[in-house]
C-alpha cells in the first residue's frame, strides 16, 4: 500500500512538472513569435521626428526700421524782405515759447507808415478835387488848372513806369509759384510714401501760399496802377480843357466825366490805403518762438534781408520724439495704437528704449524698394523716454509687440500642414506608434512656435510631416533634440 501511495504521489508530481514545462514552452514560443512580429513591424515603420506639445508664452513681434523725428516742430516764415537787425539765437540753443529770436530794422515799418500817410493825403486831395469840380471856376482855378496839367503829365509818366515795374514783378511771382507748386506736388507724393514729415509738407504749402498772396497783392497793385494810368490820362485831358470851363461847367458833359474821374481817383486811393494797411499787419519788428524747444535751423544773418522762401528759424521739441516706420500690408492688420515697441539701433549699442504705437495711417501707400515695389502702411511710434541718446535723423530698428499670451499650447511652426481646402492639420503619434491626423486652429506665432487649439500638452507631434503620412500609419518616432539637452548631459 505504501509503495502504491508513493507511486501515485510521484505520478502527481511528474504531471505537475510536465504541465509547468509545457506552459513555459508555449509562452516562450509566443514571446519569440511576438518579438519576430515586432521586429518586422519596426523594420517596416516610417521614421519620423517628433516633439511633445508644450505650454509656453507666445510673444508675437513685427520688426521694421524707421527714422527718428521731432513730434513737435515749427518753421517760422517772414513774408516780407525786411532787413535783419540782430539774430539772438544759434543752432542748438534751447528757447522758451514767446522768446524773441530775431529782431528787424524798424525802417521798413516806418517806410510803410509814411506811405500810408501819403495815400491818405492823396485820398483827401481827390475828395477836395471832386468838391472843387462842383463849384464855378475862378481865375485862381485857371492858374491851378495850368499847374494841374504839369502835375497830371508827371503823374501819368509815374503811373506808366509803375505799371511796367509791376508787370515784371508779376511775371517773376508767377514763375516762383509754378516752382513752389511743383515742390508741393512732389512733397505730397513723398509724404504719401512716408519719406518726409507733415511739417515739411506744410512748410512747402505755406511757401506756396505766401507766393500766391504776394501775387494777389501785386495784381491788386497792378489794378490800382492801371486805374491810376487811366485816371492820369484823364487828368491830363481834363486839365487842358479846364481853362475853358465856365461857371456853367456842371452842365458840360466833359465836366460830368471829370466828376467820374475824381470819383475813380478816390476809389484808387482807398484801394492803395487797404493794400498798405494789409502790409503793415504782416510786418513785425521781431520774430518770437511759437513753442518751447531747441533751435535746429537758422536762415538769418545780421544785416541781411529776409528770404521769404525760407524759414528764418526752425524749432523742435527734442523731448518728444517719434519714429516713422513702414509696415508691410501683411503685418499691418496686427498693428494697433497703444502697442509696446522695443527700440534699438547701431548708434545705441546695447541700450533698448521703450516706445508705443501712436498712430497708424488710415491708408496704404506704394513704396519703391531695391527689390521692386511694396505696399506699406506708415506707423508712428512715440518714444516714451524724454531723455535719450536718440536724435532726429537717426535710423533705428523697432520691434512691435503685437501679442503676448502666456500659458498656451504651442507647436513648432514646421509641424503644421495646410490642406488644399485651407484646413490646418498636424500628425500625432499615439501610444501604439500609429499616426492620427488632427485638425487644429492656429493662433499667434513667434519665430519658431505658434499657438494652437486642438492639441493637448504632452502629445507627440510629428515635426517633419510628408505627403506619405496618413491615419493609422505605423511610424518609428525619434525625439527632436531640444536646445540645452547637450548642456544638461555634460
Amino acid at each position: 500500500m505504501k509503495n502504491k501511495k508513493k507511486l501515485w504521489i510521484g505520478l502527481g508530481i511528474g504531471a505537475v512538472l510536465l504541465a509547468f514545462i509545457s506552459t513555459a514552452v508555449v509562452m516562450n514560443i509566443r514571446k519569440q513569435t511576438a518579438q519576430a512580429s515586432g521586429t518586422v513591424a519596426a523594420r517596416n515603420a516610417m521614421p519620423v521626428q517628433v516633439e511633445a506639445a508644450k505650454k509656453d508664452t507666445i510673444t508675437a513681434k513685427v520688426s521694421t526700421k524707421g527714422i527718428v523725428e521731432a513730434d513737435k516742430k515749427e518753421a517760422v516764415y517772414v513774408n516780407s524782405s525786411m532787413r535783419i537787425k540782430d539774430v539772438l539765437v544759434k543752432v542748438g540753443d534751447e528757447v522758451e515759447q514767446g522768446q524773441v529770436l530775431i529782431q528787424y530794422d524798424g525802417k521798413s515799418l516806418k517806410d510803410l507808415e509814411d506811405q500810408l500817410l501819403e495815400a491818405k493825403a492823396s485820398l483827401r486831395t481827390a475828395e477836395l478835387n471832386l468838391a472843387s469840380v462842383k463849384i464855378p471856376a475862378s481865375e485862381n482855378e485857371v492858374m491851378q488848372s495850368k499847374s494841374g496839367i504839369a502835375q497830371a503829365e508827371k503823374g501819368l509818366h509815374d503811373a506808366q513806369s509803375a505799371i511796367k515795374q509791376t508787370e515784371l514783378t508779376i511775371e517773376q511771382l508767377q514763375r516762383s509759384i509754378q516752382e513752389a507748386n511743383k515742390t508741393v506736388q512732389n512733397n505730397e507724393t513723398l509724404f504719401g510714401q512716408g519719406a518726409i514729415s507733415q511739417t515739411e509738407l506744410n512748410a512747402s504749402k505755406e511757401q506756396l501760399k505766401g507766393q500766391q498772396e504776394r501775387l494777389e497783392s501785386t495784381l491788386l497793385q497792378k489794378q490800382s496802377g492801371m486805374l491810376a494810368v487811366e485816371n492820369a490820362k484823364e487828368q491830363v485831358k481834363l486839365a487842358k480843357e479846364g481853362l475853358s470851363i465856365t461857371t456853367n461847367k456842371l452842365k458840360d458833359p466833359k465836366v460830368k466825366n471829370q466828376l467820374e474821374v475824381q470819383q475813380n481817383q478816390i476809389e484808387v486811393s482807398k484801394l492803395r490805403i487797404q493794400q498798405i494797411e494789409r502790409q503793415l499787419a504782416e510786418q513785425s519788428i521781431e520774430t518770437i518762438s511759437p513753442i518751447k524747444g531747441t533751435i535746429i535751423t537758422v536762415n538769418a544773418e545780421k544785416g541781411a534781408s529776409v528770404n521769404p522762401n525760407l524759414p528764418v528759424v526752425e524749432i523742435a521739441d527734442l523731448t518728444q520724439l517719434i519714429i516713422k516706420v513702414d509696415v508691410s500690408e501683411y503685418d499691418a492688420p496686427t498693428i494697433q495704437v497703444g502697442q509696446k515697441v522695443e527700440i534699438t539701433g547701431d548708434s545705441l549699442g546695447i541700450i533698448v528704449y521703450e516706445g508705443m504705437i501712436k498712430k497708424v495711417a488710415p491708408t496704404a501707400a506704394l513704396k519703391r524698394t531695391s527689390n521692386g515695389e511694396e505696399v506699406v502702411v506708415v506707423v508712428e511710434i512715440a518714444v516714451k523716454d524724454q531723455k535719450t541718446l536718440l536724435k532726429p535723423g537717426y535710423t533705428i530698428e523697432a520691434e512691435i509687440v503685437t501679442a503676448h499670451k502666456p500659458d498656451v499650447v504651442v507647436l513648432p511652426i514646421v509641424s503644421i500642414v495646410k490642406e488644399k481646402d485651407g484646413t490646418q492639420v498636424v500628425f500625432i503619434v499615439k501610444d501604439d506608434f500609429t499616426v492620427e491626423k488632427r485638425t487644429v486652429e492656429l493662433g499667434h506665432y513667434s519665430d519658431l512656435y505658434l499657438e494652437v487649439t486642438g492639441v493637448q500638452e504632452g502629445e507627440k507631434i510629428i515635426t517633419n510631416p510628408t505627403p506619405k503620412l496618413k491615419d493609422g500609419l505605423s511610424v518609428k518616432p525619434t525625439e527632436n533634440k531640444k536646445v540645452g539637452d547637450e548642456d544638461d548631459k555634460r
